[in-house]
């Protein structure tokens, strides 16, 4: 994986780091999914004992504890989980509750992969928090096995939330090399930028992209209000002014 060669050729080869860890969805059908096992299996631990009638016998419940103690000092940095197509639809949302416990104790990126695996996840999102929750949501599963990230959405401008979004565009406005740019100029496009994408990155990224190629081939080398509205048009996304009362 290319996170974890970055990171050898950063750090060197180094037995004490484990930058990138894979498990794929537990085998058992008909049972609860164990993550923590299939951690633990990852790590290469014996998960088994003799037991005194010589059978294998589990050598604990739940390797959770033992698993975040090593993942957090051997500096795990991405989980890539596979397979959660083959979930039972009563095992998704202990999962993704389990999942979200690992990233938030050990600050970790986690892509979560299989067939139709953005769908799932976005199901079992919006069930949990039914105001992230769109009539776009409703499309059928798409047949795709590429690994998902799942990012939430982020909070329009407000006291209780003064940078989520400025640093978010702040970060794109950096990255833009068109000729007539002004540093900053997609700050002062805040609101109408979020009316636009709704907060999602997963709107935002090809709203610029695609406003950045339409001022490149128009001449105008930046973007202004009408390329944006030009832009969403050709994607398909919202139009502006549905949620002024956020400002």
């Amino acid at each position: 994986m290319g996170h974890q060669g970055r990171r050898e050729k950063l750090h060197g080869i180094d037995d004490t780091r484990i930058p990138v860890i894979c498990i794929n969805a537990p085998p058992t059908p008909g049972t609860p999914a164990d993550w923590s096992a299939a951690l633990a299996t990852f790590l290469g631990w014996d998960l088994y004992r003799s037991g005194t009638d010589s059978r294998p016998v589990q050598r604990m419940k739940d390797f959770t504890g033992p698993a975040v103690h090593v993942m957090r000092t051997h500096h795990v940095e991405v989980c890539l989980v596979d397979g959660i197509d083959r979930l039972r639809t009563e095992d998704l949302q202990p999962t993704f509750d389990f999942l979200d416990y690992l990233a938030d104790e050990l600050s970790l990126t986690i892509f979560w992969s299989g067939i139709g695996s953005s769908d799932i996840l976005r199901e079992a999102r919006t069930a949990r928090f039914p105001a992230l929750r769109r009539a776009s949501d409703a499309a059928p599963l798409r047949q795709r096995s590429v690994p998902t990230l799942w990012v939430n959405r982020l909070p329009p401008r407000s006291p209780e939330h003064p940078d989520e979004w400025p640093r978010a565009l702040a970060s794109f406005d950096g990255r833009l090399q068109l000729c007539h740019h002004r540093p900053n100029s997609l700050l002062e496009l805040a609101e109408e930028l979020y009316d636009i994408t709704d907060g999602l990155m997963e709107n935002l990224t090809p709203l610029l992209s695609t406003a950045a190629q339409i001022a490149i081939l128009d001449g105008t080398e930046a973007i202004t209000p009408e390329i944006l509205h030009d832009a969403a048009r050709y994607l398909d996304l919202p139009a502006a002014g549905t949620m002024d009362e956020a400002w």
